[in-house]
């Protein structure tokens, strides 16, 4: 009987026991896992909760940025179409809603503030918009805008070409055969070897596809773009190259006629300075058929008319600030001609053929000419009495232009020789108002030619246009070629 209860004791707990402890073990291991699944779920739903207030500042902020492109909207075209006053937006948006206030500014800048809301988030941006005043031509590097009857554009062996319209386009045309016409000259170039895809940079890139040669067809990216709207202004600049030489024929009588100093060489007055003559901002100045010889320095401010043509022979030099202006008339063409000289403008050189005689910009071997605001060379719009309005550059000739460079014109030809040298920084842009006769543009590169937009340069060259409409009073000019754009001034989140 002691045998069994011994045995019975050493065999360990019974059923009952074991039974027991499981039940402990379940109980602490589902206690485990539901505050594991607690702590889990608590995480899970901070980070919902956090991606979810992310997504909704993102709207709002999202809705922020619309109120301030409404706002400017309104203020850049003057239109109020809710009753609340210029800039003043309210709007409900798909997941949320803006509101935005603008108050304009003694200095002529507007500030608007902007709330976007969404879900529990609101997000407050503030920006301060101006007006700058520039070309109403398309914004790019080089703009071609009218219907030219005949178009020839050559890139030839020698072109060194960079035409880089920054976050615009490279070359902008206004009419689509030359537009087609353009890109298979381009092409070619391209093919020959004669420039590269880098030769134009710019925004947005467009595919070109050459399927012309079935074997090795040609594909490449260029920001060259047809751009067939265009201000309507741009159609009434005759009025301006009119107007220009109303001005000028009115004020020849009241400017001060320079006698010639150094007699008469070749058939041109000789002007060797301007010492002795009154020199300031509103000073206008006349003669004719100018003609500066070797060593000559020449410097003034003011306006300065010369009739019929300007030549500067090696050496010479001619600085001025203000206006140049070489006009013709029915019988002798308009022309700076420079060989071997140099010509440094802070202002305006205005080369305009009067009539039936052309206008010209001719820069010799181993010449400068300079231009710190506009370069405007033009002739009458009427087809068949216009003639030609061009800009050649022989070898080691320099054109270099820090503004706007416009040629216009029933029959515009620009060409820049071998070893030639053309710098725009800002914008070169050419026009043919439709006329009686036919439109012509010839454009041939075969030197060094970098074409580059600059806003700030547009906008210095546009002022001098202005300054000149002023000094002539001809509003034409503010009315026809410039225009505003609206500009950030500053933008911050609150």
């Amino acid at each position: 009987m002691n045998d069994t209860r011994g045995e019975r004791l050493r065999s360990g707990p019974g059923p009952r026991a074991q039974r027991g402890n499981a039940l402990l073990a379940a109980i602490l291991f589902n206690t485990v896992l539901l505050s594991l699944t607690a702590a889990m779920l608590l995480v899970s739903t901070a980070e919902s909760r956090a991606v979810f207030d992310r997504g909704s500042h993102q709207t709002a902020f999202f809705l922020a940025e619309s109120g301030i492109e409404a706002s400017t909207y309104e203020i850049s075209q003057s239109v109020d179409p809710d009753g609340d006053g210029i800039g003043n937006r309210v709007r409900a948006a798909v997941g949320g809603s803006y509101f935005a206030t603008a108050v304009e500014e003694l200095d002529g800048t507007w500030t608007i503030t902007s709330v976007g809301s969404a879900g529990s988030a609101d997000v407050q941006l503030r920006a301060v918009i101006g007006f700058d005043k520039t070309t109403t031509f398309p914004i790019s590097a080089m703009a071609i805008v009218g219907d030219f009857d005949k178009y020839k554009l050559k890139i030839k062996k020698h072109a060194d070409l960079l035409i880089d319209g920054g976050n615009t386009s490279a070359l902008a045309l206004s009419n689509k055969q030359l537009y087609d016409k353009t890109l298979k000259e381009v092409l070619k170039a391209i093919e020959n070897g004669r420039i590269s895809e880098d030769s134009f940079l710019g925004h947005p890139p467009t595919t070109i596809f050459d399927g012309s040669k079935k074997d090795d067809p040609v594909q490449v990216d260029l920001p060259i773009h047809h751009q067939p709207d265009y201000s309507d202004s741009l159609q009434d600049l005759g009025e301006v190259y009119n107007q220009i030489v109303a001005r000028v024929n009115e004020i020849l009588p009241t400017a001060v006629e320079l006698p010639p100093d150094g007699g008469k060489v070749k058939g041109k007055n000789s002007y060797s300075s301007l010492e002795g003559q009154p020199q300031n901002a509103d000073s206008v100045y006349t003669l004719s058929r100018w003609r500066l010889q070797e060593g000559d320095v020449v410097s003034g401010q003011g306006t300065l008319i010369i009739n019929d043509e300007i030549r500067l022979d090696h050496g010479a030099i001619l600085n001025w600030d203000g206006n140049v202006i070489i006009m013709a008339d029915d019988k002798k063409k308009a022309e700076l001609d420079v060989h071997s000289g140099t010509v440094n403008v802070t202002g305006n050189i205005i080369v305009l053929g009067e009539g039936r005689e052309k206008a010209e910009l001719k820069i010799k071997h181993d010449s400068s000419v300079s231009v710190e605001g506009s370069l405007l060379v033009g002739t009458a719009f009427e087809g068949h009495k216009g003639k030609k309005a061009k800009v050649s550059v022989d070898d080691d000739g320099k054109l270099s232009v820090d503004g706007v460079f416009t040629v216009t014109g029933s029959k515009a030809h620009l060409n820049f020789k071998h070893e030639s040298q053309l710098s725009v920084e800002g914008m070169l842009q050419i026009l043919a108002v439709e006329g009686a006769g036919h439109e012509d543009l010839k454009l041939h590169f075969d030197g060094d030619a970098t074409i580059r937009k600059n806003d700030k340069r547009i906008q210095d060259g546009v002022g001098a246009l202005l300054d000149l409409g002023l000094d002539l009073n001809v509003p034409e000019i503010e009315e026809k070629m410039v225009t505003e754009s609206v500009s950030v001034r500053a933008w911050h989140e609150i």
